[in-house]
């Protein structure tokens, strides 16, 4: 008897039990559909040794005629022990005999999503949904892989298409919600937890993520009613405790948050988000040899922006280096670079009489840093690398140098100076008036841009002080919403074309004043005065609850105290460039006596 003859028939409406299908198999112990049947239970249940041996003899006993529904039970089988290589071949193979089959086309991309082959998944998750477009579980796996290949717009379709076609589908308005978080379309992502924790019910998992939208939104409050719920459900969750930690430092609480994370990674210690956002915080706190211990975890987090390099050179130990070559290479983003070039001096100190240093940096950073001291060479970022003994990411050289404290910072400044005989002109500088540069907002892209940029309205009232003229520095994707600036601001943003350009032309200000951004930290290296707005909850390097910085002394810190209140920040950096604009007028008249 094979798989196509076999004369036991169940209720095809809902699926046979267990106990139905032994009692079938004592009356056809070899026949293949019901071995086949009872692997498929089995599978369910986690038996997977019982499934394996059914599936063996089921396949034996049907040998080339091993139907559809064999196939995908056993590709189902392969796919739960970690054999995607052989379930993609056996869902093909089903797909031969049944190709409008579209559990089998479900199947077969998530075999190939588990071997890393994501773009030919979408196409098979594809022919399942246009197959079935009820069946909801591969509508949500698109949508996923989607997501994974950064088609956000397109996900986003095909998770409201599964609610449209099934309002009750929870899963959907959860991955949807999830979604919408991420693109801090908050109002929306709000209303959809909301429908999920109707629909599914006070589950631990939606009652995290609804408790991670309403942190981002400043509810503190209700987060940490959703955290309290999620913990009595599920109380040794690591989750519970990282989301926890999460709350407490947007609170800028950094005790309990570094306490939260530790038992996070008490539950899970090899997870390297954790870690990472334990660095964040201890960080924030000023435990810079912890918090730079737990930032090598970076490299292993899967979200962190930049990706380990794969020098075959060992990494430099911080240690002599006499005729040795070490490329310092960079990392993240140009602010992150510009801080951590403070750090050079020491590193040039270690390589002896006859060690050489290459750096390698971002490019529209090379102009800038032409003739830098103590560096040998500086080739553009992913440009191929002269031979080298050892290497270094920029970011890990606090940790080799044993950089513990803040107290032993390098915060001399200037560390950077314009190459000279550079020139940049700024004809419209007025030096009876206080000239003032400003940027109002970083790259969108950025993940929190949403709490750390500002809007140009929020500028409007500081451009109407007496004694004060602005120059625009604001580059890249906001840069077009300088034309709504009074024409009284100087647009030098249209003249710069580079971070040269820009260090040539705060060395002709008096002040820069700007948001958490590349500019704070090339004015701080640069020694200029510089005022930061900050957002609550500020990026780690700005710490807590200080108006100076150790990293950058002529650097003043303007936070909001809520968060969100960027008129009370404004109202504060107005009154102290009316001070600022006074000082310098009673300096003036004392000066001309």
């Amino acid at each position: 008897m094979n798989a196509a003859t076999s004369t036991v028939r169940f209720d095809p409406r809902k699926p046979p039990s267990l106990e139905q299908i032994e009692q079938a198999l004592s009356r056809a112990p070899g026949d293949p559909a019901l071995l086949r049947h009872r692997a498929s239970a089995r599978l369910d249940r986690g038996n997977f040794a019982g499934a394996t041996e059914d599936v063996r003899r089921a396949m034996a006993k049907a040998g080339a005629n091993a139907d559809s529904a064999l196939l995908a039970v056993a590709a189902r089988l392969a796919l739960r022990t970690g054999r995607a290589r052989e379930a993609e071949q056996l869902a093909t193979r089903g797909l031969g005999r049944a190709p409008g089959n579209d559990d089998l086309y479900g199947l077969l991309g998530a075999a190939q999503e588990k071997q890393g082959n994501t773009d030919r998944a979408i196409v098979s998750y594809d022919a399942a949904v246009n197959l079935n477009p009820f069946r909801r579980t591969y509508r949500i796996a698109l949508a996923k892989a989607l997501e994974t290949k950064g088609n956000r717009d397109r996900a986003e379709r095909v998770y409201r298409q599964a609610l449209f076609t099934d309002p009750t589908f929870g899963d959907a308005a959860l991955n949807l919600a999830n979604l919408l978080q991420s693109n801090e379309q908050f109002d929306e992502a709000l209303q959809l937890y909301r429908r999920s924790l109707e629909l599914l019910g006070y589950k631990p998992y939606v009652l995290s993520n609804f408790g991670a939208l309403l942190r981002k939104m400043g509810r503190y409050d209700q987060a940490r009613t959703a955290y309290r719920r999620s913990m009595c459900l599920a109380p040794e969750d690591g989750g519970v405790y990282y989301n926890y930690g999460n709350l407490y430092r947007a609170e800028e609480l950094l005790a309990p948050a570094i306490k939260s994370y530790r038992r996070a990674i008490a539950c899970r210690p090899s997870n390297a988000e954790l870690h990472w956002n334990l660095s964040l915080a201890l960080l924030c706190d000023g435990q810079l040899k912890a918090g730079f211990d737990e930032y090598e975890w970076r490299w292993q987090y899967e979200h962190f922006p930049s990706k380990r390099r794969a020098f075959p050179q060992p990494l430099w130990d911080g240690g002599p280096f006499d005729g040795r070559t070490l490329l310092l290479h960079t990392e993240q983003g140009i602010g992150d670079v510009l801080q951590f070039l403070r750090f050079i001096p020491l590193i040039v100190e270690r390589k002896g009489e006859t060690g050489r240093i290459v750096l390698e940096c971002h490019d529209n950073l090379l102009s800038l840093l032409e003739g830098l001291p103590g560096i040998d060479q500086i080739i553009p970022r992913f440009a191929p690398p002269p031979p080298a003994d050892i290497h270094l990411p920029l970011l890990s050289a606090t940790r080799v140098l044993r950089i513990d404290t803040l107290e032993l910072l390098p915060n001399s400044v200037p560390y950077l100076a314009v190459p000279p005989g550079a020139d940049f002109p700024i004809p419209e500088a007025d030096p009876r008036r206080l000239k003032v540069g400003f940027v109002f907002g970083g790259n969108p892209q950025f993940p929190n841009d949403r709490t750390r940029s500002t809007k140009l309205e929020s500028w409007m009232p500081l451009f109407d002080h007496d004694g004060v003229q602005f120059f625009s520095l604001q580059k890249g994707e906001r840069e077009p919403e300088v034309a709504n600036a009074p024409d009284s601001v100087v647009r030098l943003n249209e003249r710069l074309s580079s971070f040269r350009d820009t260090a040539l032309a705060m060395g002709q200000l008096d002040l820069v004043i700007t948001t958490c951004t590349s500019v704070a930290h090339l004015a701080g290296a640069l020694g200029k005065p510089v005022w930061v707005v900050l957002s609550r909850n500020a990026d780690w390097r700005w710490l807590v609850g200080r108006e100076d910085s150790p990293w950058y002394p002529t650097a003043r810190l303007f936070r909001q105290t809520t968060l969100g209140d960027w008129d009370g920040v404004f109202e504060r950096v107005g009154v102290a460039l009316r001070e600022t604009v006074a000082s310098r007028r009673t300096v003036t008249a004392g000066e001309s006596r």
